[in-house]
């Protein structure tokens, strides 16, 4: 996408963060039936991260739900930060 990016996290099917980041995306004044959002990469703070953590972290409290996917949240979480601490930016970009 820009040229020194790099990857490091991907999730298929993920319903649930998607709508998590879409909250932020709307946060940050992004329209989802103008914009498309799942094609526009947003950048995520420090802030936000907090958020997606409070978020998942509570969603993951209930035995009810998938834990398929929950080392990969936290994982995601955890490289993030450290991209940030090491003063890069990480984006979001949902595909689909």
């Amino acid at each position: 996408m820009w040229k020194n990016s790099v990857q490091f996290c991907y999730w298929r099917n993920h319903h649930h963060l998607l709508h998590y980041i879409y909250e932020i995306y709307s946060a940050k004044g992004f329209d989802f039936e103008e914009d498309e959002c799942n094609r526009v990469p947003v950048r995520l703070i420090s802030e936000d991260l907090d958020l997606i953590e409070a978020i998942v972290t509570n969603y993951y409290q209930s035995s009810e739900v998938c834990q398929f996917y929950k080392e990969t949240d936290f994982e995601f979480i955890r490289k993030a930060r450290a991209i940030i601490k090491n003063g890069d930016a990480v984006y979001f970009f949902g595909d689909w």
